[in-house]
This record gives structure tokens, sequence and C-alpha cells, in this order.
């Protein structure tokens, strides 16, 4: 990438455009200068802009550029790196927008999810053969697909027993897992002797 057309098509394959229509309407829209009403300018680019401002984990690529104008405030909007620096002034750059990282599901919130859908497939199905849309299997023709009530009985043990080591006691000599002594807090045994 030694001449200038080859980074203006590096540039241009890393271009994000992956905004929702109605996002991208309100973009076009503020592509031209826009000075005869700057408080609108700000509103818009708030609005437009405010998923923009952190990358993405692993994203290293700014979705969108803005260009600013003398006094700093925001003045036209591009999807490409190229084009945005052809309006700024001699040595400038124009300033790289990210989008909002996305929220990073915790394993309490997956373990919770995973347990409620087990939960409601094991009520659907039990419903289901209670109510005969759902026959078992008779001696004669096994089916592999029966065995499911039973495989999701035994996930939705499992998952519990997983809470339940997590809540478990602690066994240290305080036994509030601080490893000091006396315990501050003592476990209920010592309730009576603290």
């Amino acid at each position: 990438m030694t001449n200038q057309y080859a980074a203006a098509q590096a540039a241009k394959s890393q271009t994000v455009l992956s905004f929702d229509e109605r996002e991208r309407i309100l973009c076009q829209y503020i592509r031209e200068p826009i000075n005869h009403d700057r408080e609108m300018a700000i509103a818009i680019e708030a609005a437009v802009l405010s998923n923009l401002r952190a990358p993405v984990t692993g994203e290293a690529q700014p979705a969108a550029y803005l260009t600013l104008d003398e006094e700093g405030s925001p003045r036209m909007l591009f999807f490409d790196v190229v084009e945005a620096r052809s309006y700024c002034a001699l040595g400038e750059e124009p300033e790289p927008l990210f989008r909002n990282a996305a929220r990073q599901a915790s394993a309490d919130d997956v373990h919770n999810a995973a347990l409620e859908a087990l939960e409601a497939a094991r009520r659907f199905i039990r419903n289901g053969i209670e109510f005969g849309y759902i026959r078992m299997p008779d001696a004669d023709k096994p089916d592999p697909a029966h065995r499911t009530p039973g495989m999701i009985d035994a996930a939705i043990r499992a998952l519990k027993q997983l809470r339940a080591d997590k809540a478990a006691r602690c066994t240290c000599p305080s036994g509030d897992g601080s490893l000091r002594h006396p315990c501050p807090a003592p476990p209920q045994t010592n309730k009576g002797r603290a």
C-alpha cells in the first residue's frame, strides 16, 4: 500500500455499513453541512451517533467518520474515511466514531436462560403427553426421540446442581470465605458461642 490508490481501496473495504434503515436515512440527512441550526445538528448527531461512541469487542475499524467545523461542532458525517478526509482542512483528520460495545451476557444470565428454556420445554412435552398430542413409545416401536423428557429432566437436575454447588456454604475457619479467625459473621452453628 505505497500509493494513495491502494490506501484508499484499503480504507474503503473497511467501511462498516450495517446500520438499520432509519439511522441510514438520518445519516443521509446530515451528510450535507448544517450551519443554519447548530442545535438541530447536535440533536441529530446525538440521536444517530449515540451507538457509535465505543468500539465493539474485537472491532478495530470505526463505523463512521465525523468532520468538525472551526469551533469543534459536528459538521458532516461520512461512512468512508477517504471522502471524510476530502472535507477536512489540510493536515486534519476526521473524528472516528465507534459503536457501543454489546452487553456481554454473564454466566448467571446464560445459566438462568438455559434453565428457564429447559423447564418450558419440559412443561410443553408433559402437556403434550397429557393431552394426547405426543405419543409415548410402544413396546414394539421404540423411538429415540422418546428419551427426550428424561434428557431434559437430567439437564435441569445438572443445572440446579451447579447452582447449589455455587451456593454451598464456606468451609474456611471463619465460615465467610475470608480465612480470618475469629469470624466476624460466624456460621449458624457458632452463633450461640460467639
